[in-house]
């Protein structure tokens, strides 16, 4: 009877040990305009695999988080990214919340340049300040000048991300990229992804679309930089939209 007493006594501390090691993180993501909760919002410790995406209450908690200081990233189509630094504790719960701002509502008060104003970080001049936030695939300056031998399509076929397949483009047969996630029956591709050059849009992507843009008419050696964003989800917000919904390829061209 003792001995099974002295087990019966050590089995919850057995149990308990996992959980005591655990951390958890829980919040509360609101608008920054009106206040109000925002569902959907995908909540991210960079650089672990630890996510979780807020309730309709705009609640959420992330259970098992890793321990230590933490980068916490909250990011919504149509609303711009947001981080916040938390220290995580074995055994406590640490409260992270975030006021999440419309993308469109950004805007640049000053012309730097005569080309089209551009909320500040969404041109050219944001590649790098894009590249930090773990989004989509680029190319930068260095990449491309190693790469002026090879035509656009195989460039973009190298890092993934791109389905490159031969299009009709007015009547013309041309390289067409589609998002290699969305697929139609029997695994072809169907969702062309849109791409802009310099901030202006080419052609029309997406699912509807009847003009697809043209890769064939971009030469590597014209262009100073390339973003490839294939999660709809991780378009820049001023990107976004019904032609973004099979995702989108930024080129930017050598000044």
């Amino acid at each position: 009877m003792c001995s099974r007493a002295i087990l019966l006594g050590l089995f919850p501390l057995t149990l308990g040990t996992p959980l005591s090691a655990q951390a958890y993180l829980s919040g509360i993501v609101r608008t920054d305009s009106s206040g109000r909760p925002l569902a959907g919002v995908e909540v991210v410790i960079l650089g672990t695999n630890a996510r979780g995406v807020t309730a309709a209450n705009g609640r959420y908690v992330i259970a098992a988080a890793p321990t230590g200081r933490r980068v916490v990233l909250f990011r919504l189509v149509g609303f711009l990214p947001t981080r916040t630094e938390v220290m995580l504790t074995a055994g406590d719960t640490t409260r992270a919340n975030a006021l999440m701002i419309p993308g469109a509502f950004v805007l640049d008060s000053i012309a730097v340049r005569s080309t089209p104003q551009r909320s500040t970080g969404e041109g050219r001049d944001g590649f790098e300040e894009r590249r930090r936030l773990g989004f989509g695939k680029f190319y930068d300056t260095l990449d491309l000048r190693r790469s002026e031998h090879l035509q656009l399509r195989d460039l973009l076929r190298r890092k993934g991300g791109v389905i490159v397949e031969i299009g009709s483009v007015d009547g013309v047969r041309t390289p067409v990229a589609y998002n290699p996630y969305k697929l139609g029956p029997g695994g072809k591709p169907n969702c062309p992804m849109q791409v802009y050059l310099n901030g202006s849009k080419v052609g029309s992507g997406g699912k509807a679309s009847e003009r697809p843009p043209d890769l064939g008419a971009f030469d590597v050696s014209s262009l100073d930089a390339i973003e490839v964003y294939s999660n709809p989800a991780q378009v820049p917000g001023i990107y976004s939209g019904p032609t973004a919904a099979c995702g989108v390829i930024l080129l930017w061209s050598r000044q």
